[in-house]
């Protein structure tokens, strides 16, 4: 949990703050596309069971 708070305290800041700290950028950049990952086989799974 103290890692998700990181990403959250990171993904809150702005930009420029950003770019000084480019190793957790990336890393919140990967857990949202990771995130996104999830919520589609979520979606596609839903559609398998309703059909």
């Amino acid at each position: 949990m103290f890692i998700l708070g990181l990403l959250f305290h990171y993904t809150t800041h702005t930009d420029a703050h950003h770019h000084r700290i480019l190793p957790d950028v990336s890393i919140a950049s990967s857990h949202q596309h990771h995130l996104a990952q999830r919520r589609r086989e979520i979606k596609v799974r839903r559609q398998n069971s309703s059909a």
